[in-house]
C-alpha cells in the first residue's frame, strides 16, 4: 500500500499554506490530484501494476491481464479493449476511460486524492505541528529549559571581568555580544514563564497559539516588549543597549573600543555613537533589578 513517508520529498512540491485575507496561516494543504498525475507511472510501478496502453495483445495476454486487474478490484475492466479478430487492442492512455482505470488503480493502492487540508493531513505534513515540534522553536526551548533569573547578575559580572582582563578588541566585542545574548535569553524566559496554560481549547488551537507566540519571541524588541506588557500589565524595563547590540550583531568590525568606550554605528540614524562599557554594564544590571522587582510583584 501507498506510504506517504516514502514520497515526502516529492510531496513537498504539492504542499502549500492556506492563508486568510489577513495573511494569517491556517495550515498546510496538499493537492494530491496533481501529485497523482505527475507521478502516475512511478506510483503504478510501485503498486506493481503495468497497463499496456495502446498495445496489441493476444487473447491469452489479455485474459491474463484481465484476470489480474479483476483480482485487484478494477471494475472498469470491460472498457479496456477493442477486439481485433483474435487479438485485443488495449485502449490508449489519452481518453477518459483510461483516466478512470488509473484513478481506480491509485485509489486501491491507497494514494490520496483531491485536496487535503491541515486537519486531514498526516501529522508530519502539517504546518502547525512542524512549527511547534521544530528543534528551532524558541518557545519550547524556554519551556523545557527556563533561564534561572537569579544567576543573571553573576553571569554579567563574570563577562565584564573578562572584558576588563583582555586587551584584545575583538574579544571584548564578542564578550559584549555574549552579555546581550544572555540578557535577551533571560528576558524571553521571563516572558514564557508568564504565559498561561490554556486547557479549555483544542490541541489544534494550542498549536496555533504556540507558533504565534514563538514568532513574537523572534521578532524585534518592540514586539517582545508588547508581549511582556500584555502578560505582566506593566511596561518592560528600559533596554538602552539595543542599538549597540544591533550594531555589533550586524557588523562586529564596524565598531571600535578605545579607553573603555565603544564607538558604534546606530543602524537607525546612521550616526556614530558612543557608550561607556561601565554604563553598559550598569544598564544591563538595572534591567535585571527591575525585572526582579516586577516578578516579585507578580
Amino acid at each position: 500500500m501507498f506510504d506517504y513517508k516514502d514520497w515526502q520529498e516529492e510531496i513537498l512540491y504539492y504542499l502549500d499554506q492556506e492563508t486568510g485575507t489577513d495573511d494569517i496561516i491556517y495550515g498546510n494543504y496538499v493537492e494530491w490530484d496533481r501529485f497523482r498525475e505527475d507521478y502516475e507511472e512511478e506510483l503504478l510501478a510501485e503498486a506493481g501494476i503495468e497497463l499496456p496502453w495502446g498495445k496489441i495483445l493476444s487473447m491469452q495476454e489479455y485474459n491474463d491481464l484481465s484476470s489480474e486487474l479483476s483480482n485487484l478490484g478494477i471494475k472498469s475492466i470491460e472498457y479496456l479493449n477493442e477486439l481485433l479478430d483474435s487479438e485485443v487492442k488495449f485502449i490508449d492512455r489519452d481518453n477518459k476511460i483510461a483516466d478512470i482505470i488509473v484513478s481506480e488503480c491509485l485509489d486501491l493502492y491507497g494514494v490520496p486524492c483531491g485536496t487535503e487540508y491541515e486537519q486531514e493531513l498526516p501529522i508530519e505534513l502539517t504546518y502547525w505541528n512542524n512549527m511547534l515540534d521544530s528543534s528551532e522553536s524558541e518557545l519550547l526551548a524556554y519551556i523545557n529549559y527556563p533561564i534561572e533569573v537569579n544567576l543573571f547578575d553573576k553571569k554579567i559580572n563574570n563577562i565584564f571581568s573578562k572584558i576588563e582582563a583582555t586587551s584584545d578588541e575583538l574579544t571584548k566585542k564578542s564578550l559584549l555580544l555574549a552579555a546581550f545574548s544572555i540578557t535577551e535569553s533571560m528576558f524571553k524566559s521571563v516572558i514564557v514563564n508568564k504565559i498561561p496554560q490554556e486547557n479549555n481549547i483544542s490541541d489544534f488551537s494550542k498549536k496555533i497559539l504556540a507558533v504565534e507566540i514563538d514568532k513574537k519571541l523572534r521578532e524585534n524588541n518592540e514586539i517582545k516588549n508588547q508581549l511582556f506588557k500584555e502578560l505582566y500589565n506593566t511596561s518592560a524595563p528600559q533596554q538602552n543597549w539595543i542599538n549597540v547590540r544591533n550594531s555589533l550583531a550586524h557588523d562586529i568590525e564596524s565598531s571600535s573600543i578605545r579607553n573603555e568606550q565603544i564607538t558604534y554605528l546606530n543602524l537607525k540614524t546612521k550616526n556614530k555613537e558612543t557608550y561607556l562599557l561601565s554604563e553598559l554594564k550598569n544598564s544591563l544590571m538595572n534591567f535585571f533589578y527591575n525585572i526582579k522587582n516586577i516578578l516579585a510583584q507578580n
